[in-house]
């Protein structure tokens, strides 16, 4: 219902822009790239960054000849990885464990960015975004040995197990929200550029727990 909602809102504002499309001023784009994802917060100080991706679209309105409002809205992959070592040992038992976790969180995010133009070659962009959970899932790799003695003989074991677990989208706080900030290069109708999102809201629905979404996108971008 929520996705529903926000497709209806950007149709809705694509029909009240109809007069500036007669004038030119506003143009219908596709863009995507590669993410740097990672999390922050006081839970996971030891997150590691992993990589995604986004594709989505875009509509530039331009209000002046150095502003322009651009709603936009895709798919983009974002998470984090872990990495945790353990090791035990006694005279009956030891063991020597690396996991290795992978956290892949999908989402469908629609960003409103202001738009300043420095040149007809450089753009500089910052504004608000929310996100809605899609789905995601946990793949966890442990590998290792384990030890076992009794009665004088002792055993090991290696361990290599791999894990994968759905998340359950009510364990996530949806929706959630941020800021984006950063700038492009502009080439006729194709632009690359690169910003940071910022999350400022909680990921996980549990109040125990509080880290949120840092991302670094890189994308490029064609207006039609």
């Amino acid at each position: 219902m929520k996705k529903v909602f926000v497709v209806g809102m950007l149709l809705l504002i694509t029909l009240n822009l109809s007069p500036l499309y007669a004038q030119n001023n506003v143009t219908f784009g596709f863009n995507g790239g590669v993410n740097l994802a990672n999390v922050s917060g006081d839970d996971v100080d030891d997150a590691d960054s992993k990589y995604g991706f986004s594709a989505g679209a875009f509509l530039n309105v331009k209000l002046s000849r150095v502003f322009s409002l651009r709603p936009e809205i895709y798919y983009a992959s974002k998470g984090f990885s872990l990495e945790e070592n353990e090791y035990y040992a006694d005279a009956d038992y030891s063991y020597d464990l690396s996991a290795e976790s992978e956290i892949s969180l999908n989402y469908l995010e629609v960003p409103i960015l202001g738009v300043i133009s420095i040149n007809k070659n450089m753009n500089l962009f910052a504004g608000p975004y929310v996100d809605y959970f899609l789905s995601g899932d946990a793949e966890v790799e442990t590998k290792g040995t384990v030890r076992y003695c009794s009665w004088g003989k002792c055993t090991t074991e290696s361990i290599n197990e791999s894990e994968t677990e759905d998340i359950d989208s009510d364990n996530m706080s949806s929706p959630g929200f941020g800021l984006i900030v950063g700038g492009e290069f502009v080439m006729g109708q194709f632009k690359i550029g690169a910003r940071y999102s910022l999350g400022l809201s909680n990921i996980s629905d549990n109040d125990e727990s509080d880290f949120s979404h840092n991302v670094i996108q890189v994308m490029v971008g064609v207006s039609l």
